[in-house]
């Protein structure tokens, strides 16, 4: 599952913290707001008990850094410096990587997908 910021949020941890907890959580949050960013007119956003917005984020993520580890659910938390095509290909590419190596610590080829071949064989079928 996904969740940006605190759209997602109040759904999704409820289902990871008081679910089944057999979930490996992956946080994700930019460092540096994008350029651009206070003078488009998006910083109109009040602060919420005396915090300036742009470090919500932060904190956000260190709230829920602190419940994962309170009820005991893996967690890994990563902060990437901007979202360029640069920083978010080389992220990409990483777990891409990462997800290769960890098939092969489990025995499993990364490359056969059964269950898509199933479904587009039926879409091929559907599909004549």
């Amino acid at each position: 599952s996904v969740g940006v910021g605190t759209t997602d949020l109040h759904s999704l941890e409820q289902r990871i913290i008081a679910g089944t907890q057999d979930t490996f959580v992956v946080l994700h949050t930019l460092t540096h707001r994008r350029q651009g960013y206070a003078a488009s007119g998006m910083d109109i956003l009040p602060s919420i008990e005396g915090v300036p917005h742009d470090e919500l984020p932060r904190i956000v993520s260190d709230a829920l850094s602190s419940s994962y580890y309170e009820v005991g659910i893996p967690y890994v938390s990563l902060e990437l410096r901007d979202a360029s095509a640069e920083t978010l290909g080389s992220y990409m590419a990483l777990r891409m990587y990462e997800t290769i190596l960890l098939c092969h610590l489990l025995q499993v080829d990364p490359f056969t997908q059964p269950g898509v071949e199933r479904y587009k064989a039926h879409l091929r079928q559907l599909l004549k």
